[in-house]
């Protein structure tokens, strides 16, 4: 009878565990998602975001999560960028270099994650993970980068830092999603 106080709150630490799992595991499943299809690559995004096609700030797209209250100034988003590197003689190691100086040079306060090589489909790429300040903003961005075809390819996931672990799932699976063809 004596352990009768330790194993209920060992089952209550489990049960809650599981509660909350579950929670997030239900929001991931019930959201509705859409894929976006271009010549040369298609991604996957929830539905309930918003896409621009603008070509603002040089983007081919940009998914704008909805905002969450009326003071929720940032919509986290997901940005493509394709720059023509024709005659430059850039591969992914000087593009990584490029970048890395970019981030330091660019943002206040910034710090580098993750600066990793991967491959996926057969295509290496470029995964770059970091913090910095943009204005009234502390962020945290998440990219991938491929060099093909005399071009880069940049995707950018954009969320405050604050809020990261709450979008992580969601970026992860968008980045993930994302295919050159």
């Amino acid at each position: 009878m004596k352990h009768l106080p330790a194993i209920l709150l060992v089952f209550t630490l489990v049960f809650t565990t599981q509660i909350s799992f579950a929670q997030k595991e239900s929001k991931q499943n019930k959201t509705e998602w859409k894929t976006y299809k271009s010549p040369g690559y298609s991604i996957d995004y929830p539905a309930d975001w918003m896409l621009d096609e603008s070509g603002q700030a040089g983007t081919a797209f940009i998914f704008f999560s909805p905002l969450e209250s009326e003071d929720d100034e940032f919509s986290e988003n997901v940005n493509f960028i394709v720059q023509d590197l024709q005659g430059m003689k850039i591969g992914l190691d000087e593009y990584t270099e490029i970048s890395v100086e970019q981030v330091n040079t660019y943002f206040g306060n910034s710090t580098i994650l993750e600066n990793k090589r991967l491959k996926k489909d057969g295509k290496e790429f470029h995964k770059l993970v970091y913090t910095g300040v943009q204005g009234q903003f502390d962020l945290h961005f998440h990219q991938h980068y491929w060099i093909f075809g005399g071009k880069a390819f940049v995707l950018t996931f954009t969320t405050e830092k604050d809020k990261y672990q709450q979008y992580k799932d969601f970026a992860e699976k968008i980045m993930n999603s994302f295919k050159l063809i």
